[in-house]
């Protein structure tokens, strides 16, 4: 199911930014010789509209289409839930987790790459710092020199205030490091977490990277570096977590329709979204851009969505 949803989202993104493309995802039945299937599908590619995922059988042509649905009830949720949370520290994910304390305390693990702030960064103090290093070494000081040493020590002091956040709030909240673009280390991280905080009852998978480029301006190393903290990372979330934890998805209408620039995106969350439809208590959901916060707010995202 993964394998299929990564070809698919890879197909739509290609449909958007070919413009003399256009792509369709078909879904064979179950039983059909080669010859059928091959009957099948030559007779749809006559067809030059007719939605754009199809499921042809024997005896049917079914096309996927999108309702409105009214939103579900807010039910109570249950205290003291121990819950996993990756790319928790910062963005859209963070915003999620503190919504989740104010409802009802939890133990929230928070799941990154960088490390979390040991102190309250005092910015002003921080460039002038960095200002007499770059002077003192011969180097020039120039806005980006200085920004480039400032970037990552926000991203600790946005960890950091989350992690004040969600305890001022009354929950615990933890911070561990984990590259989920390696399954290996993925499954490492599930066991550490069990065998350190107990049993997981849920997990929000919101780690991933988004690098906007045509496909034309990307290499197997950038895609990858995309595709892999999402969808590898996810997988082997799904796969170790156990089966009576659910899991939260946070995905992309880029998976759900393509978009232009983000083959490896598209690719990476309609795989995912492909593997939670076979695990119970899964949902994948396909975010479009959040107004304030997350990557579509970041470089040239924002006019891609719109």
């Amino acid at each position: 199911a993964a394998s299929h949803g990564a070809r698919a989202g890879h197909a739509k993104a290609l449909g958007r930014e070919w413009a003399s493309t256009s792509a369709r995802v078909i879904q064979m039945g179950m039983g059909l010789s080669p010859e059928d299937a091959a009957n099948l599908i030559s007779e749809e590619l006559a067809c030059p509209t007719g939605g754009q995922e199809i499921t042809l059988t024997h005896r049917s042509r079914q096309v996927l289409e999108l309702m409105v649905e009214n939103q579900p009830e807010s039910a109570e949720r249950p205290s003291n839930e121990i819950i996993l949370v990756t790319g928790g520290g910062r963005g859209i994910t963070a915003r999620l987790a503190i919504e989740l304390a104010k409802r009802s305390p939890a133990t929230l693990l928070l799941v990154g790459r960088s490390p979390a702030g040991a102190s309250p960064l005092d910015e002003n103090a921080e460039k002038a710092r960095v200002r007499e290093e770059l002077k003192s070494s011969g180097q020039r000081v120039t806005p980006a020199a200085i920004e480039k040493v400032l970037k990552p020590l926000r991203k600790k002091e946005e960890i950091r205030l989350t992690l004040d956040t969600l305890r001022e709030l009354g929950s615990e909240a933890h911070y561990l490091t984990c590259d989920m673009s390696e399954p290996d280390e993925v499954r490492k991280l599930v066991v550490s977490a069990m065998e350190t905080h107990g049993h997981i009852h849920g997990c929000i998978h919101g780690a991933g990277v988004e690098e906007s480029r045509l496909l034309a301006d990307k290499n197997e190393e950038a895609f990858q570096r995309v595709f892999n903290g999402k969808a590898l990372g996810g997988i082997a979330l799904l796969t170790h977590l156990p089966e009576s934890a659910w899991v939260l998805s946070m995905g992309s209408v880029a998976g759900r329709f393509g978009n232009a620039g983000q083959v490896d995106y598209s690719a990476a969350n309609e795989a995912l979204a492909q593997a939670c439809t076979l695990r119970p208590r899964s949902l994948h959901i396909d975010w479009t851009a959040w107004g304030d916060v997350g990557m579509a707010v970041r470089g040239g995202m924002q006019s891609l969505l719109e």
